[in-house]
């Protein structure tokens, strides 16, 4: 194999092509390749590790295009358009990459040329758990996987159509790239009950504000979206199963604004080695932990569709931040009943793709009290507690005091709920 480079100018000046402007930017923002994947009859492969030597050092080198002899056949790679041209006969195929940053370059083309056909995307949530494994090595464009959060929500990987029908249009949503879910769809119902599962044992008095979807549209969710298919095809034909979750994820007002516009940023936590963490689907309580109340007294969190392939478990204050072979692909805290997923910074925005996001609201201990006793109970409660800090009495008494007023179990959850937000 051969290459040679061609002295060819950079420019952006081509009749007023959107596309072609589109495709251009992607060559001037884009960090250093890590992949080059080729379109081939709808489906996307990597190209050869020699392939890929010649087309990195050309890019990194600042060349707008690339003469490749491969398989017996010269091609010329055009950066700048995004299309692998065979000199011999002038046909042309779209190709791609992916940069060290974990960003998708894919080209943005006309569907009457040579280019794989254009996938109008939407995620339905179904109830149904069926089977469909692709076999292939190949990465193929059908329609996305749709997964359902019922049950176990485990391993459900399915190409196939989707909808979801709306009853009564919902309140506009707070984010671009977002869409607003009604109440009177079953996926409102569906992630609702999956996040009411557990949040009501530790706050009784929790809403949910809002659900909106996540639409992965624009330039950067198209190729989030692509890049999540991507791997969920290669993980599958490594690994014998893709292994994809539901999950919870936390953060912040402004962390949802970045992660739905550009994608995860940077790791949310330590504790077994560093990286993005997110709880199973019947366990939010512990994300919940992680978001921040903004300034309407709203938290966020993320069910996002993560791919886990192959886990490891990570020992508590592990500095790990990455997987520890290449028979890894993910980790967690506990392989038999984890609580936390771990996704490495360098998996972080291709293994996890953002599909809805809770707005809510919980009370806090004080409130709980007083929407459960009368509020003659609840002054009685303020005085005792005041005369316990003023060394009166001593724990016990105040406890006991507490118990005969407000019975046993709102004792009890308001304990739980103070200790687990230390």
């Amino acid at each position: 194999m051969e290459g040679t480079a061609l002295s060819q100018n950079r420019t952006d000046n081509h009749d007023g092509s959107r596309d072609l402007v589109q495709n251009y930017s992607n060559f001037k923002t884009s960090a250093a390749p890590s992949r080059f994947l080729l379109c081939r009859d709808g489906s996307w492969d990597d190209v050869s590790d020699d392939a890929f030597e010649l087309l990195r050092a050309g890019f990194v080198s600042g060349r707008v295009a690339l003469e490749v002899s491969m398989d017996g056949s010269s091609y010329l790679f055009d950066f700048m358009r995004m299309v692998r041209i065979e000199l011999e006969t002038g046909h042309q195929k779209p190709f791609a990459w992916i940069d060290v940053n974990g960003r998708c370059f894919f080209p943005t083309t006309d569907e009457s040329s040579n280019s794989p056909q254009k996938v109008e995307i939407e995620i339905k949530i179904d109830t149904c758990l069926k089977k469909n494994p692709l076999k292939r090595k190949t990465i193929s464009n059908p329609p996305p996987p749709i997964l359902s959060p019922s049950s176990d929500v485990t391993q459900r990987e399915e190409w196939g159509e989707s909808f979801i029908e709306t009853a009564n249009p919902p309140k506009k949503p707070r984010w671009t790239y977002l869409e607003p879910v009604s109440e009177g769809d079953r996926a409102y119902a569906l992630v609702s009950d999956l996040f009411f599962d557990e949040m009501r044992r530790f706050y009784p008095g929790i809403t949910i504000t809002s659900i909106s979807k996540c639409s992965h549209t624009g330039a950067p969710g198209t190729a989030r979206l692509r890049a999540f298919q991507l791997q969920l095809a290669l993980t599958r034909s490594a690994r014998g199963s893709a292994n994809v979750r539901f999950a919870w994820h936390g953060t912040s007002a402004r962390g949802v604004d970045s992660i739905v516009k550009h994608g995860f940023g940077q790791p949310n936590r330590n504790s077994h080695g560093t990286g993005v963490y997110l709880s199973p689907p019947r366990c939010p309580y512990s994300s919940s932990l992680l978001s921040e109340v903004d300034e309407n007294g709203q938290r966020y969190l993320l069910l996002c569709r993560v791919i886990m392939g192959r886990s490891e478990r990570v020992e508590a204050g592990s500095s790990q931040f990455h997987p520890s072979s290449d028979e890894y692909d993910s980790g967690v805290d506990d392989l038999a009943n984890p609580r936390w997923y771990i996704i490495w910074s360098t998996h972080m925005n291709t293994h996890i793709l953002p599909e809805y996001v809770v707005s809510f609201k919980s009370a806090t201990p004080d409130e709980e009290i007083k929407k459960s006793i009368p509020a003659a109970g609840f002054r009685t409660l303020e005085n005792l507690y005041k005369e316990y800090k003023a060394g009166k009495f001593s724990k016990a008494v105040l406890i006991r005091h507490i118990r005969s007023i407000a019975g046993d179990k709102l004792l009890t959850s308001t304990i739980k709920g103070v200790s687990r937000r230390k």
